[in-house]
C-alpha cells in the first residue's frame, strides 16, 4: 500500500503556525516586569491613573496625574506611544521614562526584571488563568494540525484547520491595559 506524504507547503505552514504559537506563548509566560503605571490617553497626551503599590514607579515618586512625556528618549504622545514603548522593553535593559507633573519634568530609570506572576494580581487572579488558557490554545493548534495532515486533500477541511489554527495563535491571552503592573 502506497503512502501519500503531505505537500511540503502543508509542512511549512504547520512550522510557521508552531514557531508563532511557541513566540506568543513565551511572551505572554515571560514578559519583563511592569513600571507599575496605569495609563489612559487624554487630550494633552498619556497620564497615570493609577500606581500599583510595591513597584518601581511607587518608589520614583510617580503619582496619579502625571503626565508621561517620553519613554527612552522618545515622545509619548498618545496611547500608541505608550504601549510601543511598553512592548519594547526587554528584561535586563534600562529604561528611562519622562514624565511632567505641574509642568516640572523629571525621569525616572529602571531595569526590568523577569515578571513574576503570583496567584494573586490586581485582576481578580487571571495570570493563574494563563496556563490553563495556553494549553486550551495548545490543544486547538494541535487539532488543527491533525485535522490538516489527516485530510489534506479536501481543501474545505484544510481551510477550516487554517481558521482554526488561526484561532489558536490570535487568540493567545492579550493583556487586558494594566494588568500585573504593566
Amino acid at each position: 500500500m502506497l503512502r501519500h506524504t503531505a505537500p511540503w507547503w502543508l509542512y511549512l505552514i504547520a512550522a510557521s503556525f508552531v514557531g508563532y504559537f511557541a513566540l506568543l506563548s513565551f511572551s505572554d509566560n515571560a514578559p519583563p516586569e511592569g513600571f507599575g503605571i496605569f495609563t489612559e490617553a487624554r487630550p494633552g497626551g498619556v497620564f497615570v491613573v493609577r500606581v500599583a503599590p510595591a513597584s518601581p514607579a511607587e518608589a520614583a515618586g510617580v503619582e496619579p496625574g502625571d503626565r508621561l512625556a517620553a519613554a527612552n528618549g522618545r515622545e509619548i504622545h498618545g496611547d500608541l506611544d505608550e504601549r510601543i514603548s511598553a512592548f519594547s522593553q526587554a528584561v535586563g535593559q534600562p529604561v528611562a521614562r519622562e514624565f511632567e507633573r505641574e509642568g516640572r519634568h523629571f525621569t525616572v530609570a529602571y531595569q526590568p526584571g523577569r515578571r513574576v506572576f503570583v496567584g494573586t494580581s490586581n485582576r481578580d487572579n487571571f495570570p493563574t488563568l494563563l496556563p490553563a488558557v495556553t494549553t486550551v490554545l495548545l490543544v486547538t493548534l494541535v487539532l488543527a494540525l491533525v485535522v490538516a495532515f489527516r485530510r489534506r486533500a479536501d481543501a474545505g477541511t484544510l481551510m477550516g484547520a487554517l481558521v482554526l489554527g488561526s484561532i489558536a495563535c490570535t487568540g493567545a491571552p492579550v493583556w487586558p491595559r494594566g494588568i500585573a503592573a504593566t
